[in-house]
């Protein structure tokens, strides 16, 4: 498995986790996963640093705007 370091330096757009995170289904341990994060609370971490809001946050906002349950 990739280090958490990789896993930033991965190149993948945070538009495309945002993404991910709205309508794959997946839960947000998966999504993290996926992208080479070795524990989801690092990824939780990173998300917010880089959004200013938690993964499980941003998904929430984005289901209640598209109405998604």
């Amino acid at each position: 498995m990739r280090s958490s370091a990789d896993a930033c330096a991965s190149g993948r757009s945070p538009a495309s986790t945002q993404r991910d995170l709205v309508y794959s289904g997946s839960r947000i341990k998966q999504i993290a996963h996926a992208l080479g994060f070795e524990d989801a609370a690092y990824f939780s971490r990173y998300f917010r640093k880089q959004t200013g809001v938690t993964p499980k946050e941003f998904q929430a906002a984005a289901h209640r705007d598209l109405s998604i349950n």
